[in-house]
């Protein structure tokens, strides 16, 4: 065999391989294409989320601009229902380029046309704030606003509206007919007009004339003015009717503006006369204000006593009965010649006894005086008997003093002899029991100085209260006294 026929045999093994590298070449160049629309593979993004009250016809792969310049895609909308009232919005999550500039946190977005055909994108207008957005970061709904599109215009039009437009098309078609050279000369003269024209637009388009958030605004209050229509109707119909029967009463209206400056004299002088009164009034309301804050819990609790003595209400005409019987019985008393002399009599002796009933009520009060003197003297005469018989004085020495001539009769008082025959008792002192003793000197006066208050408690034996109980002799004691 040649040496060309063996170079062909040996050119055409590499046939299978080069087509398989053509199937898979053509495969990556159909699987890039196919993903391209999510970004090219291997290359990094950064991505971050958007909220936007109105996805506005956007789809998924949707450009991401700024200033006009394409800088990433949209890669997913969710809708996000609205609650507590509010509207339902969209969430687009969003991924730039490495090489995009970075969003500030105050960014402004905006779901803008991209034809007339239908197509949109997102527009980002970057703030001015030194932070940026951070990965997977969000901006609020707070910073996206709507936008107005061609459709949303036309369908202001109804079709009353819209029959109302076309006949004012015709006609201006009509009034244009044969004034062709008119119009060509308006045009020729628009030239003069154009740059003034272009001076006032550049004026319009400046950053600080704002009028992109003008026209926002704008639209916002139009927005708000439309939720209202019914009512504001409604008011303008109102306002027609008022505005009518202010012109039919034109006449006395003109003269009651025409009396109004002395009428304001006349309020101005009467006011300045009831400046006083009104600073007084003024005065009062403060000085009640503390009162007022108080009287919720006086009414409740005079409600309350109300509520308590209900019952006792009740019962009040049968005791208004017995008021009476007694008024009348009291009535004949204070007739009768002998009732004067013996209340006057009554009334000296009380007074007599108020000095003595002050001593007696201090000294029992601090030293239970009156129930030890009675205890000594039930010890001293009523303590033996024999049988059924009387009781017999029982008089005994415990002890004898110092001196034997105690028990008998001196010319002069022993040396060490001790008695007091007014043993102060009152709350400083209780002198009876109390005294001190001087084996070599006598004190038959009040002893110097405060003594002890310390006194003999006595009690009522439960025997004997029972015993005069079952007798009769005694009644059953009020809650609270022993």
């Amino acid at each position: 065999m040649s040496a060309p026929t063996r170079r062909r045999k040996d050119a055409t093994r590499w046939y299978p391989l080069i087509g398989i590298i053509g199937i898979v070449g053509l495969l990556f160049v159909v699987y890039v294409s196919y993903t391209a629309n999510d970004g090219v593979p291997g290359r990094s993004y950064r991505e971050f989320r958007v909220a936007v009250p109105d996805a506005n016809r956007m789809v998924v792969n949707n450009q991401v601009r700024i200033a006009g310049v394409r800088v990433g895609q949209i890669m997913d909308i969710e809708p996000v229902p609205g609650v507590d009232g509010k509207a339902p919005s969209a969430m687009l999550d969003v991924k730039l380029d490495l090489d995009a500039p970075e969003i500030p946190i105050d960014t402004r977005a905006k779901v803008r046309p991209a034809s007339i055909l239908g197509a949109t994108y997102l527009d980002l207008v970057p703030g001015r704030s030194d932070r940026t957005l951070e990965e997977g970061g969000t901006l609020p709904l707070e910073q996206a606003s709507r936008n107005v599109e061609l459709t949303d215009l036309l369908d202001v039009f109804d079709t009353r509206t819209s029959r109302a437009l076309q006949t004012a098309l015709t006609e201006i078609g009509g009034t244009l007919v044969g004034r062709g050279a008119a119009l060509g000369q308006t045009f020729a003269e628009l030239s003069d007009v154009l740059p003034a024209l272009q001076s006032v637009s550049r004026m319009l388009a400046a950053p600080d004339t704002r009028l992109a958030a003008f026209i926002d605004r704008y639209q916002r209050a139009l927005a708000a003015f439309a939720a209202v229509r019914p009512q504001m109707g409604r008011m303008l119909s109102g306002g027609a009717t008022t505005f009518a029967a202010i012109d039919r009463s034109r006449d006395a209206l003109g003269r009651t503006i025409d009396e109004f400056p002395a009428t304001a004299r006349q309020a101005r002088g009467t006011l300045a006369r009831l400046r006083p009164a009104l600073d007084g009034l003024a005065d009062i309301a403060v000085a009640l204000r503390p009162a007022a804050d108080v009287l919720p819990g006086a009414v409740a609790q005079t409600n309350s006593l109300f509520t308590d003595t209900r019952p006792w209400l009740r019962a009040t005409p049968e005791v208004g009965r017995n008021l009476t019987a007694a008024a009348q019985s009291l009535q004949a008393f204070s007739s009768a010649p002998e009732t004067e002399g013996a209340i006057r009599r009554l009334g000296d002796v009380v007074v007599a006894s108020e000095p003595l009933l002050e001593a007696v009520t201090d000294a029992q009060v601090h030293c239970n005086f009156i129930t030890l003197f009675g205890k000594g003297w039930h010890n001293v005469f009523g303590t033996i008997g024999s049988g059924q018989g009387p009781s017999v004085g029982n008089v005994q020495f415990s002890q004898l003093g110092t001196s034997p001539l105690e028990l008998l009769q001196n010319a002069e008082p022993l040396p060490n002899l001790h008695m007091n025959y007014t043993p102060n008792a009152n709350e400083n002192e209780c002198e009876s029991g109390n005294e001190p003793w001087h084996d070599d000197q006598r004190l038959l006066v009040n002893p110097p100085g405060h003594q002890s208050k310390v006194t003999e408690t006595t009690t009522v034996d439960p025997a004997v209260i029972e015993r005069a109980r079952r007798a009769g002799l005694l009644q059953t004691p009020p809650p609270g006294i022993d």
